[in-house]
């Protein structure tokens, strides 16, 4: 679901079947019935066309290229209202297509009960398609509430097919996106589930524990770049026995920042220390993920991002691990929440940087499995 303004009117074609029209007139005039029978030849037959279903059409290839840009928290709408009437005002509506604020239904137990909410996907972040022009990205920048766009040293970069595709979601002409509702739930260990949809759906599968913090330990000779695969890998491995005719995903995300990695937070103190440390400078998030079956690796996989955090003063970072309470998070933030805040410019796929990068991951499962 989204909430966008676009500049191009969206009209609905319709196939017409142009041929000889047949009237018939009664004659008023005369009482009697006609009981002549109308000879119908096959000339006269007008056959519908079959109706095609809609094809899904990717927002992707819409003219122009999809960029996501920062503002300031809590202004998107502002900023999205800020936009428009600069694109009408400057006439720019041939340049700036759509300005969208992507939206997600949340369900959310609250008193016992079921309820369902709509919320912002990237809190802070507006997706604009435009032509690629420094006139253009020059107008976007310099619109008030927006902060700049998320790409290298704040330069934009155009987002890649699957993250436009997963983040708009591809609809139907008419229709709402065919989005999910995604369900807040916390699990209990040990606890048995089946996963309801996406690439994994209809696997049964159990809340286990594994203790991360030890396979760090048992294995401080590894290069901090393979650490994550070898985490992801040994997680699954882990569960082989137990589980050794079911496929198991194992994956693991590891921050490095001079050449050191930096270890999940346990505390508020040690979240604190870590994003004092990252605060101004680049580090890097390596994200890993691994399917076996048995004792056998079927993917294995590792996505690099290159994360350029804001300078922070002390209380922007105590204010932060109060609201966010990135314990046990890597890097000591939580980017899908108010963590991407905190950042200057990313480079990567944001669905690594929030966790798991599921649509590469379907790519890998429908090509292996």
């Amino acid at each position: 679901m989204e909430n966008t303004v676009s500049s191009e009117e969206l009209k609905d074609e319709t196939s017409k079947v142009q041929g000889d029209s047949v009237q018939y007139e009664s004659d008023s005039s005369s009482s009697e019935p006609n009981h002549e029978e109308a000879l119908i030849t096959e000339d006269d037959l007008v056959y519908e066309k079959e109706e095609k279903t809609p094809k899904l059409v990717s927002p992707y290839d819409r003219p122009g290229k999809w960029y996501v840009v920062h503002t300031q928290s809590g202004y998107e709408n502002k900023v999205q209202g800020n936009l428009a009437q600069r694109i009408q005002s400057m006439n720019k509506e041939d340049s700036i297509h759509e300005v969208v604020i992507p939206l997600e239904n949340v369900v959310e137990f609250k008193q016992g009960k079921r309820v369902e909410v709509q919320k912002k996907m990237f809190p802070g972040y507006l997706l604009i398609r435009c032509r690629r022009n420094d006139d253009v990205h020059h107008m976007i920048r310099n619109t008030p509430g927006v902060t700049g766009f998320a790409g290298p040293g704040g330069k934009p970069s155009p987002l890649r097919r699957k993250e436009v595709d997963n983040f708009l979601a591809i609809k139907k002409d008419g229709d709402e996106p065919q989005r999910k509702i995604k369900p807040r739930l916390i699990y209990e260990l040990n606890e048995s589930v089946r996963i309801k949809e996406g690439p994994f759906a209809d696997f049964q599968g159990e809340i286990v524990e594994i203790n991360e913090e030890q396979l760090k330990k048992d294995n401080l000779n590894l290069n901090s770049k393979s650490l994550a695969v070898f985490l992801a890998k040994s997680k699954a491995l882990s569960l082989a026995d137990k589980f050794s005719k079911k496929f198991i995903l194992g994956c693991d995300q590891i921050c490095i920042f001079n050449d050191k990695i930096m270890s999940k937070p346990l505390n508020k103190d040690k979240a604190i220390s870590n994003l004092k440390e990252l605060s101004g400078n680049t580090h890097t998030l390596f994200g890993a993920y691994c399917v076996t079956k048995g004792n056998e690796i079927i993917i294995e996989h590792q996505i690099e991002c290159e994360m350029e955090m804001r300078n922070l003063t002390d209380s922007e970072i105590e204010e932060y691990v109060a609201l966010d309470k990135p314990l046990e998070s890597c890097g000591a933030y939580k980017f899908e929440a108010n963590g991407f805040k905190l950042f200057k410019s990313v480079i990567g796929s944001l669905e690594a940087i929030n966790g798991l990068p599921f649509a590469d991951l379907k790519e890998l499962i429908d090509a292996k499995i």
